[in-house]
């Protein structure tokens, strides 16, 4: 089964309008999707035409694509040796040895989860030691209930619990390797908003004729197409045909109200795309919808319009309408005065919290890109100023090299104070930045950025041309 392709409603028209035949095509491979409860993941099972399959999982540690485990690893395969006391973690991690990996590694127990969580604390060092004489390896004690961790008699791990006056052993279960804790803390970590997204979306692109999975990683889509070449799942996916993130054309609003805190119409939005009753803003400026937080509008479900208008923006001597289309997607139309009548206003890039937080990080790297080349400039100069120094003491008198020491050191310590205090300021952003995020995140989210900001560059220069095309249109507004 394969999805026709879909065409655009103006290269239907000129194919109809030359009487040329339209072929329908279809991806040369299908995506199929399913959680796995035993790797507690989702897998991806691609299935070419010629019936050839391969499994797919995403490594939240590579962000790529892989082959899931064939093995699974089960209570029953950890033989702990001790518990101990992590600090950088503040939990009891039990040391054990894995039989199917032969390594000795570290675990948790999640209560809520009832599962073995593999962890990595570089502190914690397998000592022979600490092996633990008794049977009884860890007691975790909690409101949540009271667990007891203990050697069984073959060496495995068991799990007992304290109920109604008694011991009672728990059945094995999976354990979750480290890969699969860090996408469960990364899930927890996730903002109200990113939350309320899909973890996933497969998208067909007709023009490369292939299924592409946007994969939600911390707060963006990562997108992946499989290669029947190499048979693997490529990562960096780009079709500039179409459409990357939420456009106009996903919007569908309902209706909108006044609110006296953000002095504006806020648009109460239907998102086709993350399928979720959205709030926007519409900046004249710009001719474009942002997306915002107003607690202040909520959403009532009983509340809609019936007129196509939803409010007039004025901005200086242009007036825009916003408006719902005939299809009920947003519209904007500007009035043309050489035409003499309301014309249709392109499309542009609508800022949803995602496109907000990518100008963010693109900012932030065009700052840090800034700091290191003033700090450049002003080695450079120093350098510079140096070098004359010496010179011009090595020609002059005893007299006037004392003179000019004392002008030359003055002179550079106001430098070097001046340095130290850009490189103070410097340090303190460093440091509140580390107080934000780890260190690991922050040097992820630094080649995130790097990897994205050539994509970004170009969407920018997209929408500069766009918003001068809208600006020669409206001009006589």
């Amino acid at each position: 089964m394969y999805y026709p392709y879909a065409a655009h409603a103006n290269q239907l028209g000129q194919l109809a309008g030359c009487g040329a035949p339209i072929y329908q095509s279809g991806p040369s491979t299908k995506t199929y999707v399913h959680q796995c409860p035993a790797l507690n993941a989702t897998i991806f099972k691609v299935v070419q035409r010629d019936g050839y399959s391969k499994d797919f999982r995403f490594n939240s540690k590579t962000q790529k694509m892989v082959q899931p485990p064939v093995t699974v690893v089960n209570e029953e395969d950890l033989y702990p040796e001790y518990g101990i006391f992590s600090d950088r973690l503040q939990k009891e991690v039990m040391i054990a040895f894995n039989r199917v990996t032969s390594k000795m590694e570290q675990y948790i127990y999640s209560l809520e989860s009832g599962q073995f969580e593999q962890v990595e604390d570089p502190d914690l060092k397998y000592h022979v030691g600490n092996r633990s004489p008794s049977s009884i390896v860890m007691i975790i004690d909690d409101w949540k209930g009271r667990m007891s961790i203990e050697k069984g008699k073959d060496g495995s791990v068991k799990k007992m619990v304290w109920v109604r006056g008694q011991w009672i052993q728990i059945p094995s279960r999976p354990v979750k390797k480290l890969e699969e804790s860090e996408e469960v803390r990364e899930e927890a970590e996730k903002d109200p908003y990113t939350r309320t997204l899909p973890q996933y979306k497969i998208r067909y692109c007709p023009h490369s004729q292939k299924e592409v999975i946007f994969y939600l990683h911390r707060d963006d889509y990562l997108t992946f197409a499989y290669d029947e070449t190499t048979r693997e799942m490529r990562g960096g996916f780009q079709c500039f045909l179409c459409p990357r993130f939420v456009s106009e054309s996903h919007l569908f609003p309902r209706y909108s109200e006044f609110s006296t805190s953000l002095n504006t119409h806020v648009i109460h939005v239907w998102n086709t795309e993350t399928e979720q009753m959205e709030k926007y803003i519409y900046d004249a400026s710009k001719f474009q919808f942002q997306q915002i937080y107003c607690p202040e509008a909520e959403f009532n479900p009983e509340k809609s319009t019936s007129s196509s208008i939803l409010f007039v923006a004025s901005l200086e001597n242009t007036k825009s309408i916003v408006m719902k289309g005939n299809d009920g997607r947003l519209k904007k139309e500007g009035y043309c005065m050489i035409r003499g009548e309301y014309v249709d206003i392109p499309p542009n890039v609508v800022r949803t919290f995602l496109v907000q937080r990518r100008e963010q990080k693109e900012l932030k790297l065009v700052k840090m890109m800034e700091n290191t080349k003033i700090i450049g400039f002003e080695n450079e100069d120093l350098g510079a100023e140096t070098e004359y120094s010496e010179e011009d003491s090595s020609n002059g008198s005893s007299e006037s090299e004392e003179e000019f020491s004392d002008e030359e050191y003055s002179q550079y310590s106001e430098d070097e104070e001046e340095e130290n205090t850009s490189d103070d300021q410097l340090e303190s952003e460093d440091e509140g930045s580390e107080e934000v995020s780890d260190d690991s995140e922050e040097s992820s989210e630094e080649e995130d950025i790097a990897s994205g900001i050539s994509h970004l560059q170009l969407l920018m220069e997209m929408e500069m041309a766009r918003l001068r095309k809208i600006n020669r249109l409206v001009s006589a507004f």
